[in-house]
């Protein structure tokens, strides 16, 4: 889900606070503010307070009317004429924040609360979401608990709350601080929106696609609540009702980038991955920082077989921030189908380090080792991916490729048998995440291991013959040859025979399977199979 909701909430919440500020001005003074020019305010020239409480309130109001330099430069006259109006320092703050000025909108409400440890709630709010954005979310949270405490009505300080908790993964505590802000103030389509949010962040997809509904309900000119549904209804394959989502965020805002990406991300689902492109660049456009813009433009690369552009986006994307471990998943793809199959190691790693229980990293990176001729950590990789999921057909197919090479045979015909049945009962999870190149490689392995599935094997007649130990092995692997014979019509596909009767070498992608011993005897029987390939 998008993130920067939450910081458009509060920078909402911002501006909400400034006018409670002016509340809070009136309630600290005990009289009007003289106007500039009035008798009162002349004499007043000698009293710098009620110069301040002037310049202070004329802040408010050049910043209601988006003069902010203007507002900084009357809050700073404030209090120069007033160093501990307390007030002044608040109001400038609140300007400062809205400017983007985090640091020394932190720096004015401490010095706000220091002087009057009084202030309302809002002076702790405008802290924590200055603390906020300058990445200090333990702090943010303190201050946010601290508003809640001298205003428990207030519904903006719990969803300013809820998004701290949201980005210290409290997502539990998020959602009950969001859940109080809609009970405090149900006519606020802003808590559904960010209740919505945060259960996208879980994927409860169903909810929060209520909420957003609740959100366009009380607001039908919402162009972020319409994106934020397209990407719900994504989610949950409602491709016509996200397209029909995009359309309106884009009627609300025609540059609105999120709204690009979903309409992208619904042409790319569709089979439609170059006009997808379009959109994905239009986006960055608007927003160059947008991270997921940068990872579905670079799938869409993929998917048309363009692995150089795909790999720059997902550079760039790393670049921004995006440390989702999907993101290193699909580099090491791309960077795998670009044959740099060390650098796709690593990536699997990081993707490995992120979500430890991804079993489908685990094989990927598996399958990458084994290109790397890293057998034994090839073999770990993919045990470990069946044991995360032991139905999990692709890991047991690429072990048993893996343990073709190492002539473990009977090993082979239990995984790959194992892993034909998985497919058999659901044929649409084979080779489930996997890179173009792994999956024809996985289909070949499966080909040469096709021999040893029970469906398909067709043995000889067994040889109707004594075999003791006075008998050579080349006698006896002569007279077996001579008991298979069969006429020419019958042979089977891969016969093992040359047309001067002589035995040929069985080829390396078809490896001899030998049998248990007779009798406690070391007799070999080497035993010859017709090939039936699924349709």
């Amino acid at each position: 889900m998008p993130h920067h909701i939450v910081i458009v909430a509060s920078q909402w919440c911002a501006i909400a606070a400034t006018v409670l500020i002016l509340g809070a001005c009136a309630h600290h003074e005990s009289r009007i503010a003289p106007t500039e020019g009035s008798p009162a305010f002349v004499s007043s020239e000698v009293n710098s307070d009620g110069r301040a409480t002037f310049y202070t309130k004329q802040a408010v109001a050049k910043y209601r009317a988006k003069d902010f330099v203007g507002a900084i430069d009357d809050a700073s006259r404030a209090i120069q004429l007033r160093p501990e109006y307390a007030v002044a320092y608040a109001t400038r703050a609140a300007i400062r924040l809205q400017m983007g000025d985090y640091a020394g909108a932190n720096r004015d409400a401490t010095e706000s609360l220091r002087l009057d440890s009084q202030q309302p709630s809002d002076s702790y709010m405008i802290r924590a979401i200055a603390k906020y954005n300058l990445q200090d979310y333990p702090g943010a949270l303190e201050d946010n608990t601290k508003a809640i405490e001298l205003a428990p009505s207030h519904a903006l300080a719990y969803a300013n709350r809820a998004g701290t908790k949201r980005k210290l993964g409290d997502v539990p505590g998020a959602l009950d601080d969001l859940s109080r802000m809609i009970a405090l103030a149900p006519a606020n389509a802003w808590g559904y929106r960010l209740r919505g949010d945060v259960r996208g962040d879980i994927g409860d997809w169903s909810a929060a696609l209520d909420d957003y509904n609740q959100a366009l309900t009380l607001t039908a000119a919402d162009a972020h609540a319409f994106a934020n549904r397209s990407h719900v209804r994504i989610q949950l394959g409602d491709l016509q009702g996200a397209m029909r989502d995009v359309e309106a965020a884009l009627k609300q805002d025609p540059h609105h980038p999120e709204a690009y990406v979903n309409r992208g991300w619904v042409k790319l689902l569709s089979g439609n991955p170059q006009d997808a492109l379009a959109d994905f660049s239009l986006a960055m456009t608007y927003n160059p920082e947008l991270r997921g813009a940068y990872v579905l433009r670079a799938e869409a690369h993929m998917q048309l077989g363009e692995f150089g552009p795909a790999r720059e986006d997902l550079n760039r994307a790393i670049a921004l921030g995006d440390d989702h471990p999907k993101t290193y998943f699909a580099r090491a793809k791309t960077l795998l189908s670009l044959g740099d199959v060390p650098e796709a190691v690593e990536d699997y790693s990081e993707a490995i380090r992120l979500a430890p229980g991804d079993p489908i990293v685990y094989a990927n990176r598996g399958w990458a080792k084994f290109l790397l001729e890293d057998t034994q950590g090839a073999l770990e990789d993919l045990g470990q991916a069946i044991q995360l999921h032991p139905n999990y057909e692709y890991a047991y197919a690429a072990r048993g490729r893996v343990e073709l090479t190492l002539h473990r045979y009977q090993a082979v015909l239990d995984d790959t048998t194992r892993a034909v049945s998985i497919a058999r009962a659901t044929p649409s999870r084979i080779c489930s995440g996997a890179s173009p190149n792994l999956r024809s490689a996985i289909w070949s392995a499966r080909s040469q291991t096709l021999p040893f599935r029970s469906r398909s094997i067709r043995p000889m007649p067994k040889p109707i013959l004594r075999v003791d130990s006075s008998t050579s092995p080349s006698m006896s692997r002569k007279m077996l040859v001579t008991t298979f014979q069969r006429p020419a019509k019958s042979l089977p596909p891969y016969s093992n025979k040359s047309e001067n009767g002589k035995l040929k070498k069985i080829p390396e992608r078809r490896p001899p399977v030998f049998l248990p011993p007779l009798s406690g005897k070391l007799l070999l029987h080497p035993t010859y199979f017709s090939l039936s390939r699924r349709a």
